[in-house]
């Protein structure tokens, strides 16, 4: 089976639609959704009536909403919203404003978009399991970022709790969201400890997982990516034999821009769909994305 999995979509119909069409084109079986469907982007209402049809209605246990939604609702302390950026202050409240208009995909968000919808799921397909979160487990409401160049320490405290939470200690494939950075990481076990290998991925190679080790893997972001090449990123899987490869889709950037444009959006938001920078990204890996982006 082939399953293509997305994050972090951020109302950015222009780029899901392109995805949403190549993935026709390579007869994908299923989609998983990693959060994110709102926020930054100029068409809500699209993106989640994309949700509603091709994810939600085939399987409503392969997506969960990520930080975005909860914001959405506000499903959170009030001082987390004291905290919130000038950006999304605007836009959270815009976002809502249009999705009401719009009667059946309210009563869809209404619905769905709950505290319960945060929480990981576990998949068991071909033996294999596949945990899907947003910015990691155990990381809500708060939801840190998790990129590639990070300690490892915290890819460790992610097996140690998917061994809490799902009670297993087999080794699993643990899918997130959130960072909009490709990421790719192994950890297996040499002279009983815990491994950890990044690999600085390639778009369009072939990657095969080894079902003997934990994998902690994002996919990039379809909306609004963070790793200096602003076209729409995922992953495609085939489950039974474990091989992935992220794909990179170009779509209109200026029609999103455009949208945003006439809609009055802050500035920096269109400066970072349209760089896809990143404050304070490692000069390796500055280097690395730069080389790989065309």
């Amino acid at each position: 089976m082939k399953i293509a999995i997305l994050a972090d979509i951020h109302a950015n119909y222009q780029a899901l639609s392109q995805t949403s069409k190549y993935c026709e084109k390579l007869g994908i079986n299923k989609v998983w959704f990693l959060g994110d469907i709102v926020g930054r982007g100029p068409e809500p209402q699209k993106c989640i009536k994309w949700l509603m049809s091709n994810v939600d209605r085939t399987d409503k246990t392969s997506w969960i909403i990520g930080n975005h939604e909860v914001l959405l609702l506000k499903l959170l302390p009030k001082e987390i919203y004291i905290q919130l950026s000038v950006n999304s202050k605007y836009m959270i409240p815009k976002h809502l404003e249009e999705i009401q208009t719009d009667q059946e995909i309210w009563v869809f968000v209404h619905k769905n978009f709950t505290i319960s919808r945060t929480e990981a799921v576990i998949k068991i397909i071909d033996g294999v399991n596949h945990i899907l979160t947003h910015g990691g487990l155990k990381d809500f409401p708060n939801y840190p970022y998790l990129y590639p160049w990070e300690d490892s320490r915290r890819f460790k405290f992610q097996i140690a709790e998917a061994i809490r939470i799902f009670n297993t200690v087999k080794p699993s494939i643990i899918w997130f969201g959130h960072t909009h950075v490709p990421t790719l990481i192994s950890i297996g076990l040499i002279n009983s400890s815990l491994n950890v290998q990044t690999t600085k991925v390639v778009p369009g190679e072939t990657y095969t997982l080894d079902p003997n080790k934990w994998w902690i893997i994002n996919p990039g972001s379809i909306g609004y990516s963070r790793n200096l090449d602003p076209k729409a990123f995922f992953i495609v899987l085939d489950t039974l034999s474990l091989n992935i490869i992220f794909v990179r889709v170009d779509y209109d950037l200026s029609k999103t821009m455009h949208l945003m444009e006439i809609n009055n959006y802050p500035k920096k938001l269109l400066e970072i769909i349209s760089s896809a920078d990143m404050d304070e990204m490692p000069y390796e890996w500055v280097e690395h994305f730069n080389k790989v982006k065309f």
